[in-house]
């Protein structure tokens, strides 16, 4: 179990810093160990070899992108080997180590599989229950936090900013009329249409398909004309698929409050 109570000690110290971990050295053949965390950012393997971490990924899906880390479909598998973090970084226990690179690996997944080169995670503080808030910021500016429980699991992610889905005007340029305005069903039909949705395309999504799982509910859509199973994880904004999740905007957040709010 993680002693998330060891990072208010240090909440006053590493604030202000911003620590990134930008420069997570490569894998390597030999001495790399690593935690794995399924798509909704819960860890779900800690301290394993390479092979094992490909075999929990599935070896014909899973890809390495530049800072090391190992994904699929399936998950993100972070390297954990000694020095290849900052300096910064490595000053911390490393329980909190763990803690930021769940949040890490969580904000990732929410960014279709953006590097860990990119995003950058701090300690916030430390609530009442013993949770631990983690600021996270990517290099596009988008930003939010991560809350981890005292027994290490993710339990809340929220993007507060996102530039990418704020319309940028331009003098002498009418404002666009957002084509995706909050949806409410009015009718009991089975299917309830969104248009165009950015990042993904023609979005219906199909009503009677609804599976619940604790926060997170699955359901089918029809996706340019194709069939699709869908997942939203109401304690977030995100939406997904299996092999990713969906770019977080004005757009997709509208499914995501429909879908999570639907009585049908």
């Amino acid at each position: 179990m993680l002693n998330i109570s060891r990072i208010g000690s240090i909440v006053a110290i590493a604030t202000p810093l911003f620590l990134p971990l930008w420069a997570i050295a490569p894998a390597q053949a030999q001495e790399v160990r690593y935690s794995c965390y399924d798509a909704d950012g819960n860890r779900r393997q800690q301290d394993v070899s390479r092979n094992f971490a490909l075999g929990y990924l599935g070896y014909r899906g899973a890809s390495e992108d530049g800072a090391g880390q190992l994904r699929s479909s399936r998950g993100t598998c972070i390297p954990q080997q000694p020095g290849s973090r900052t300096s910064g970084a490595n000053n911390l226990p490393p329980a909190v180590m763990v803690v930021l690179q769940r949040c890490q690996a969580r904000v990732s997944t929410a960014f279709q599989n953006l590097p860990a080169t990119e995003i950058a995670v701090a300690p916030a503080a430390v609530e009442g229950d013993r949770s631990a808030v983690i600021a996270w910021q990517t290099r596009t500016g988008a930003q939010g936090i991560c809350r981890i429980d005292r027994n290490g699991d993710l339990i809340d992610f929220v993007v507060q900013r996102d530039p990418n889905s704020v319309p940028v005007n331009r003098p002498g340029v009418p404002s666009p009329v957002p084509s995706n305005p909050p949806v409410t069903a009015t009718t009991n039909s089975p299917q309830q249409a969104f248009g165009a949705v950015a990042g993904i395309g023609e979005f219906t999504v199909l009503r009677n398909s609804y599976r619940d799982s604790n926060a997170v509910r699955q359901f089918d859509a029809l996706v340019n004309g194709q069939r699709q199973r869908w997942w939203a994880n109401c304690r977030t904004e995100a939406i997904g698929t299996d092999r990713q999740a969906a770019p977080i905007n004005d757009a997709t957040r509208a499914v995501h409050r429909f879908v999570c709010t639907d009585r049908f």
